[in-house]
């Protein structure tokens, strides 16, 4: 009605259960909540909900938030990034080859090895039915910059052979080729350890991730030496290969002459980082929000801050009151109890609102309308309609709790205190159970925090293990797990001094680093080795390792860099943080390989093994 005016409306609109809940209170926003009434596909509700916003916009703004919104941008953000990063990673790690190789050969065999590994383990995905999420949809970047490493290891080996054919190739497996398998098999194993995790996601990542990594090695010790086979053997370019030894070798060289003169002080500053990195890792922080996936300018976040700031928020606490009998709802003790956990609730800070069916019984009776007993029971059963606010035999009550908060600290410290409160408010007979979508994402970080503390186990463990199985030697197993530990340790350091929190995109970073970590590892040990028992003394079984097996590692680490850059682009911030901690990680394995490995032979290990 036109005439009712302004006050009019200001007055009867600004109601406890329509301000901040259905309007906000400057009366410049309202809500319009939709309710499913049967399951749904969220894409095609978010779809619908999308194309009635662009019909009816006008100068209002109109904002959309809810499940299946996120779940549609989620998916959007995944097809976009596999649009875009894909290709950059690919790109990227292409100059590598060139940069390290410059020929043909040299760029396009792990390319090939590359394309394979992602087709083969995206065919196995599809075969099994698995989707593509926000954690698995990194797959095809991680496999451009891990399944490269084999194959670089491989061409680089034989690039080193003076003769071509069969006779090379024989040669390049039988001292290479069980690295490589043993480097793969580590790899493999290291993301299996993320099946210890309690979140399906990442178990997926973790389990398809190792068959992408044994897809690689199988390609890299097979389908490159058959086609190297094929092909005329590379031609020796001596004025190039005085050039690089001027440039990237002579720094090699001098890196390793200096490592083993300056021992203790290389182990004073590993045992430096380690220290430093433990005080950071005491500042890491848990917690992941939907909105935290996407930059500020998203839609999804715009919409966040317009709930967050003119109306309760929306996310919320689910609780049920359950009653020491039926009918128990009936009793205005019960009522009152409600009454007084709400009034609490609602005084803490974060709380936007809180909803119980006592505020639709306050409202009647404020309404000063007398209800007979036939329209309280008539109440009572829209109360148990499609909100359900009630059960059926007025035992159990619902009570909803909007917070206006995304951060996980500040949501875990008010569920404690939701806690409290029904403790106090209701009697010791009554069940308390808490749900909603802040508690999923409450279990969902405690569960990663408890997986990651297995997952660092398990691969440290099994690696240190396995390694010394290799080497037939616990000593040399710890030492080829030293430069690991160093790198991993200063990836979570760097999480906790930059305040990078620990989430289901950051949590990979352990598996990612140990797989590759060792790779780096077991290459150099191995043909460090190998010079030491042809009677090499250790600076000149150093200098020979560096020229050869540093070389390839320093080509991985290059490759691998570059192609884990891809995801600093990426649209979700998780994932650009879990590049930024790759690359650190692959930077510091790669360094403490190189510059602590002679360190610790010279100090710890033994200098000449006997030849095996």
């Amino acid at each position: 009605n036109p005439g009712l005016g302004h006050d009019y409306l200001q007055q009867h609109l600004s109601g406890d259960s329509l301000a901040g809940n259905l309007l906000s209170r400057d009366g410049s926003t309202a809500l319009i909540l939709v309710r499913l009434v049967r399951p749904a596909a969220q894409q095609i509700v978010a779809r619908q909900v999308g194309e009635i916003i662009a019909k009816f916009a006008g100068p209002e703004r109109i904002y959309a938030i809810g499940d299946p919104i996120v779940a549609q941008a989620i998916d959007e953000g995944i097809q976009s990034d596999l649009r875009t990063l894909l290709p950059l990673a690919l790109t990227l790690i292409l100059v590598g080859f060139f940069a390290s190789f410059r020929t043909l050969r040299g760029m396009l065999l792990p390319l090939l090895v590359i394309l394979l590994s992602i087709v083969w383990t995206l065919g196995l995905m599809a075969y099994l039915e698995f989707q593509l999420n926000v954690v698995t949809s990194a797959i095809p970047i991680l496999l451009v910059a891990v399944a490269s490493s084999y194959g670089i290891h491989v061409i680089h080996r034989f690039n080193g052979e003076t003769s071509g054919g069969e006779r090379a190739i024989r040669r390049v497996l039988q001292r290479l080729g069980p690295a490589v398998i043993l480097t793969g098999i580590t790899s493999a194993i290291g993301m299996l350890t993320l099946l210890l995790f309690r979140i399906h996601s990442v178990r997926e990542f973790g389990l398809f991730a190792a068959a992408g990594i044994f897809f690689a090695t199988l390609l890299a010790t097979v389908l490159i030496p058959a086609i190297l086979a094929l092909l005329k053997p590379p031609r020796q370019r001596r004025h190039r290969e005085r050039k690089k030894r001027f440039g990237g070798t002579s720094i090699l060289l001098g890196l390793g002459a200096f490592s083993l003169r300056y021992r203790r002080l290389m182990l004073l500053v590993a045992v430096l980082l380690m220290a430093g990195s433990v005080v950071g890792v005491q500042r890491i922080r848990l917690g992941i929000d939907p909105v935290e996936l996407f930059p500020a300018e998203h839609p999804f976040q715009q919409a966040s801050r317009v709930f967050n700031e003119r109306f309760s928020g929306w996310r919320y606490f689910d609780i049920m009151v359950e009653g020491p009998e039926a009918g128990a709802l009936k009793s205005p003790s019960f009522l009152k109890s409600i009454t007084a956990f709400q009034q609490a609730a609602g005084s803490l800070q974060k709380v936007g609102s809180t909803r119980s069916p006592v505020d639709v019984l306050g409202e009647i009776q404020a309404s000063k309308t007398p209800v007979s007993e036939q329209g309280m029971e008539a109440l009572f059963q829209g109360l148990r309609g499609e909100n359900s606010w009630v059960d059926q035999d007025l035992r159990r009550a619902r009570i909803a709790v909007l917070i206006t908060t995304s951060d996980h600290e500040e949501q875990r410290v008010l569920y404690r205190r939701l806690q409290d409160l029904a403790r106090t408010c209701f009697a010791a007979d009554y069940r308390i159970e808490f749900g909603g979508t802040v508690l999923l994402w409450i279990a969902g970080n405690r569960y990663v925090a408890m997986g990651k503390i297995y997952n660092i186990a398990a691969a440290v463990l099994f690696m240190l293990a396995f390694c010394a199985a290799v080497f037939r030697s616990a000593s040399k197993g710890f030492l080829c797990v030293i430069p690991l530990a160093v790198g991993v340790s200063c990836s979570f350091g760097t999480m906790g001094f930059c305040d990078i929190r620990l989430n289901i995109a950051t949590a990979i970073v352990t598996s990612i680093g140990v797989g590759i970590g060792v790779d780096f590892a077991i290459h150099f040990f191995s043909r460090l080795q190998e010079e030491l028992a042809a009677g090499l003394a250790l600076p000149e079984a150093t200098q020979r390792t560096l020229l050869t097996a540093g070389k390839a590692i320093c080509f991985d680490a290059v490759s691998n860099v570059l192609g884990f850059l891809a995801f600093t682009f990426s649209g979700f911030g998780p994932l650009q943080n879990l590049g930024w901690l790759v690359v650190l990680t692959m930077v510091a394995c790669a360094l403490g390989t190189l510059l602590l490995l002679p360190p610790l032979v010279a100090t710890f290990g033994a200098k000449r093994p006997a030849a095996q």
